[in-house]
């Protein structure tokens, strides 16, 4: 749900619908008039101890209502026409240490040099929402396979990093 309501407020035009055990629903949208909510105010209760846990506890399930779709394995695509050569992912590094490790990744093969990567730290959620946009239509044939790579790195360092930050802190 934190990733989501990430991607919620860092993605224009995203949508999301949480449905609570009870068979509640709420929207959460800056942009639909029926909305319940928006991504800002959600991001702010979510960061509140007392509202953020009885929001986690009681929502069953969360669906991305528009804006975005799920390539798989936490990457999601922008639907906008003027989006479709973006993709997205949330992960909770340090926006420094991603900026870095983004940085030092080697992407091979024919428009590895034609993507962008932006990362956005998300200080309220302990976030930060990645965006990988293609700058040639070459590169948005590759923009999966681009993006995955990117991605991969960064969870597999956000774990080495939870996991010597756990070691740590037990000594």
């Amino acid at each position: 749900m934190f990733e989501l309501a990430c991607l919620a407020h860092a993605v224009p035009g995203v949508s999301l619908r949480l449905i609570a055990s009870s068979g509640d629903e709420l929207l959460v949208s800056a942009s639909c008039l029926g909305a319940e909510l928006d991504p800002c105010r959600l991001r702010a209760a979510l960061a509140t101890d007392r509202t953020g846990m009885r929001i986690a506890l009681t929502t069953e399930r969360v669906e991305v209502v528009s804006g975005l779709v799920h390539v798989g394995g936490g990457l999601y695509q922008r639907t906008h026409p003027q989006g479709a050569g973006e993709r997205w992912f949330v992960v909770a590094s340090n926006p420094d240490r991603l900026v870095h490790l983004i940085a030092s990744i080697h992407l091979d093969g024919p428009a590895a040099d034609e993507v962008e990567v932006t990362v956005g730290p998300d200080s309220l959620l302990g976030l930060c929402a990645v965006r990988i946009r293609a700058a040639s239509d070459a590169a948005v044939a590759r923009l999966d396979d681009l993006a995955f790579t990117v991605l991969a790195a960064c969870v597999v360092d956000e774990f080495v990093t939870s996991l010597t930050t756990g070691v740590s802190e037990r000594h």
